[in-house]
């Protein structure tokens, strides 16, 4: 199976705070960033604590 950077992915994140879910379709290579701004922000949030 190939999977190309401009492929679609539907991704869809919910949280118990949240009215309702955030769903979106995203490349494949915007996943990647999204990814990597939540490892960001896991940290920033674990050293703040």
């Amino acid at each position: 199976m190939d999977i190309g950077p401009d492929d679609t992915v539907v991704v869809e994140l919910d949280c118990d705070e949240w009215p309702r879910s955030y769903s979106r379709v995203l490349a494949w290579r915007q996943l990647g960033e999204l990814l990597l701004k939540f490892d960001e922000l896991a940290d920033a949030t674990e050293g703040a604590q």
